[in-house]
């Protein structure tokens, strides 16, 4: 029996603004990953998407100890830059990732966190190379035509967060 191989690409810097608007916790991303998709981290294939400003700052260092501690718990890293106060690049890297992993036959199924309309392209890529592409997003914060794009939809308020929340 053929097990199903999944990957999941996390949209870093959309994901954590809205995770602290709506639920005003941080969360073990390990476990967050197992309510995804069902399957033990270890079977999954993990990428995190996110930029670290070039300034020195508190908020700076706290999310390099963030992106290090992901690393160590088996998230690959894919860092964009600051420019001014904009994210660049990480948009774009993690549309090719989905599109150049499909192409490469490495997944199965893709759990897309995400609800940018920018993706819309390597997602259909993705979904040519005969791959399933499911978004996860807050609700409000996906695009109509992303959410027209995946093969499905799931709310992230479906999930119990008190499970995956990191104890205080």
């Amino acid at each position: 029996m053929n097990r199903q191989r999944v990957a999941v690409l996390v949209d870093g810097n959309n994901f954590y603004h809205a995770l602290m608007e709506r639920v005003g916790r941080k969360v073990d991303m390990r476990r967050f990953v197992e309510r995804l998709t069902g399957l033990p981290p270890e079977e999954v294939e993990m990428r995190y998407y996110s930029a670290l400003p070039s300034r020195r700052s508190r908020g700076a260092e706290l999310h390099r100890g963030f992106l290090k501690a992901l690393a160590a718990q088996g998230w690959r890293i894919f860092l964009g830059e600051v420019v001014g106060n904009r994210e660049k690049m990480t948009d774009v890297a993690l549309g090719v990732d989905l599109a150049l992993l499909a192409a490469l036959d490495r997944y199965d199924e893709a759990h897309l966190v995400s609800g940018d309309m920018d993706l819309v392209p390597a997602v259909r890529a993705a979904r040519g190379f005969g791959k399933r592409v499911v978004a996860w997003a807050f609700q409000g914060t996906l695009s109509t035509a992303l959410a027209r794009a995946v093969d499905e939809v799931r709310l992230l308020e479906g999930l119990d967060w008190d499970e995956v929340a990191v104890a205080a």
